[in-house]
């Protein structure tokens, strides 16, 4: 096919930018930044260009000052080998190892900690990207495409870029859907696959920036304007529509991450989350943000000017208000009830829609308990019950749970008893509560616990213990011939679940406990909450949010997901592991799925004394030695520990816990012999485990502990002495032979 060159008509760019102006004035609302977190990253001090990771999961930062590498614990400067800028401007993470490109567009290559020049003899140094295929390297640069092979350092074969004649013409190159474009200096978008080049209009400077989303394609400039964003899609071109607010922004990047194209500028991120047609949203306002990455979690990673890094968690959880909750439960419709602050009571659908706010001065500023009644239409707090309208009704004693029994009766478990109230309506159970007859006493004492039984009753626990009310009767549930001290209960799988005072957690079926297991052997203690899917139990304590699929399974800690550090859990509620969270940040809905795959490593190094010499043996002289190891922890939480263990000769040591940011194990006056050293990261409460490493050496043993050596002397010495005693052994006189006397 021949290649063409198509033109834009002078008259039809007015028209187009015209038309365009008029539209754009138009205002455009968006959506609200999402949840994130800050991490400095030991860069808050400092503009970090670009981010990506390397192979073991730590984070490669592109800064004014060189290339960090950043593990979750500590950040290490890369050195550079020669004089070359320091101002990494571009980071790719390849199989073949991680190139860099600082200002100059020189490229570098990393190797053994250090940055080292990637010097191709007959090749410039204008670089702008890079990409692997086998044992070679595409290098695009501002004229041609250049295949390199990686360890030989030679061109192998080189592109000129279509209409790219003139030396004064350079290019920005992409591709998309396997199919290669380029820009020209001269305002052409060039279609390599079909040999055309377009005119594009609208223009107000030089394309810097391209990215394909949904079939089109977005051509940026360095200024976010008029002009100065297009998109191209099925041959038309069409400018983007833009903020309607009126702010100079200067563009450092553009990428498409969770489906969405990003603009980084120097006053937030621009975002269009559905197409460039729709409305964008500015996000991290008055924040310059350079670049952004998305791990293999899902989580995305932006890079700022001295604010370190922004955190957007994966898209497994998100806010869905931003109000401080203290309670949280569902109501009989499946609806959230929330006790926030401000003294208030909000009822809102899973989504976050609100449907209704009671605020009274009556309710104190953090309601800790809150239940919709769908009869009377209003909520039991804990001093009473306050209708939609915010009319409050004290009860003179402190309410811990209420429901409903089938035919219509109110029970409220308080601090002076179970009380059982009959089926009326909300006018008349006011005027009447108000006498103190009013209400059957069913179980005395502070009942701080109720939930409804499998069938028809209720299970109810006070200080003297755990009691089943059916049919009217009250029985007691005991744990052989003792009385069972109930904090919390649930049911799970047709069975009773209980947590006891002593952190014995119980399984009950038919009155009867059937398993018992203590919870403090799995370090889950101080139980705030229990509470059940279909499919898990779980357990909200001081240090977060377990769960487990059966009694005497493994818990699985929140905290293995990425998130959540520095939010305090206050409350939960869950239904077909859809877990929300009230927490002092608002609340989250997270989708609770098994996390397979960790964002937690670590690399162990090869032991080491003090003499350079014997660093790369696995066989020592000297019984001290170190082994460097880095762990790689960018979760936040740290709920992971490093531990170690020494085999020595075939019998294994005990695990010995260290401080995750540890960057060597000493290994003091260790006995000659072999060893192994068996290194892991586990979460002490679910039992997670990252894959063991192991390390093996030997201690040389010292010239006199060489058995052989002793045994040899031995021989030597047993030898020596019998040949002295030989010597000192007095001589016999000779004998002397009397000559036979002659026969005559």
């Amino acid at each position: 096919m021949g290649l063409v060159r198509i033109k834009i008509d002078p008259i039809m760019k007015q028209f187009f930018t015209i038309l365009f102006a008029v539209l754009s004035v138009f205002i455009l609302h968006g959506q609200e930044t999402p949840f994130h977190y800050f991490n400095t990253a030991g860069v808050q001090n400092e503009a970090v260009y670009c981010v990506q990771q390397d192979a073991e999961g730590r984070l490669l930062l592109g800064t004014q000052r060189g290339l960090l590498r950043y593990n979750g614990f500590t950040t290490k400067r890369i050195p550079t080998a020669d004089e070359s800028s320091r101002e990494i401007k571009q980071i790719f993470a390849t199989s073949k190892g991680v190139f860099v490109i600082n200002n100059h567009g020189e490229l570098f290559q990393m190797k053994n900690d250090t940055l080292k020049r990637f010097t191709v003899e007959g090749l410039n140094t204008d670089i702008r990207w890079v990409e692997t295929e086998g044992d070679y390297l595409k290098l695009t640069t501002a004229r041609e495409l250049v295949v390199v092979h990686v360890k030989k350092k030679t061109i192998s074969e080189r592109t000129p870029f279509l209409f790219a004649e003139d030396p004064k013409t350079y290019v920005r190159a992409f591709s998309r859907d396997q199919e290669h474009y380029h820009v020209t200096s001269e305002g052409e978008l060039v279609l390599a696959t079909e040999g055309e080049a377009r005119s594009i209009p609208f223009l107000s400077s030089d394309v810097e920036f391209c990215a394909s989303i949904n079939g089109s394609i977005l051509l940026a400039t360095r200024h976010y304007s008029t002009g100065g964003l297009i998109s191209y899609s099925n041959g038309q071109f069409r400018k983007v529509p833009l903020i309607s607010e009126h702010k100079r922004r200067h563009i450092y990047q553009v990428k498409v991450i969770h489906d969405q194209t990003m603009i980084f500028t120097n006053d937030g991120v621009v975002v269009y989350a559905n197409g460039l047609k729709k409305t964008p949203t500015v996000w991290f306002s008055g924040i310059s943000c350079y670049d952004a990455f998305e791990d293999p979690t899902g989580n995305c990673w932006i890079a700022t000017k001295n604010r370190g890094l922004i955190l957007i968690p994966s898209g497994r959880h998100h806010k869905i208000t931003n109000e401080s909750v203290s309670a949280i439960s569902f109501d009989d419709r499946g609806e959230l009830v929330l006790g926030a602050g401000s003294s208030s009571i909000v009822r809102m659908k899973t989504n976050g829609t609100s449907l209704q706010r009671v605020t009274s001065e009556g309710l104190i500023d953090e309601v800790s308990f809150c239940h919709y009644d769908n009869v009377f239409g209003g909520y039991f707090y804990s001093s009473g019950f306050v209708s939609a309208s915010g009319e409050l009704t004290h009860l003179g004693k402190r309410i811990h749970a209420v429901c409903r029994t089938p035919n219509g009766e109110l029970l409220l478990a308080t601090s002076k008893g179970l009380f059982r109230y009959p089926n009326v309506g909300y006018a008349i159970w006011k005027k009447r509560s108000k006498n103190p007859a009013f209400g059957e006493l069913v179980l005395e004492g502070n009942c701080h616990l109720m939930v409804r039984g499998e069938k028809d009753g209720i299970v109810v626990a006070n200080a003297d213990g755990l009691f089943v009310v059916e049919n009217g009767e009250v029985k007691e549930i005991r744990k052989g011939n003792d009385n069972i001290r109930a904090t919390h209960a649930t049911w799970f799988q047709s069975s009773l679940y209980v947590v006891t005072t002593g952190n014995a957690l119980l399984e009950i079926k038919g009155n009867r406990v059937i398993h018992t297991r203590y919870l403090n052997q799995t370090e889950v203690i101080n139980v705030l909450k229990l509470s059940a899917s279909s499919k898990h139990l779980y357990l909200l304590t001081e240090n977060g949010l377990y769960r487990a699929p059966k009694m005497d399974a493994k818990f699985e800690s929140l905290k293995d997901a990425l998130g959540f550090d520095g939010v305090f859990i206050r409350d939960f509620c869950v239904k077909n592991d859809q877990v929300f969270l009230a927490t002092q940040e608002g609340v989250f809905n997270y989708d609770w799925t098994t996390v397979k795959k960790l964002a937690i490593h670590f690399v162990v190094g090869q032991p080491q004394n003090k003499n350079k010499k014997e660093t790369a043996r696995r066989s020592f002289k000297s019984g001290n030695l170190t082994l460097p190891v880095e762990c790689i922890d960018l979760t936040g939480a740290h709920a992971f520990h490093l531990q170690y263990r020494l085999v020595y000769e075939g019998t294994n040591g005990d695990w010995v816990e260290v401080v995750p940011g540890t960057e060597r194990i000493p290994f003091p006056s260790l006995a000659s012999g072999k060893y192994t050293v068996e290194l892991r990261m586990i979460d002490p409460v679910s039992g997670s485990s990252t894959e063991v490493q192991k390390r093996h050496f030997e201690i040389q043993s010292n010239w006199y502990e060489l058995k052989l050596l002793w045994m040899s002397i031995g021989v030597a010495l047993v030898l020596g002495i019998q040949w002295v005693m030989k010597k000192l052994r007095p001589e016999k006189p000779k004998r002397i032979r009397k000559p036979k006397p002659k026969v005559a």
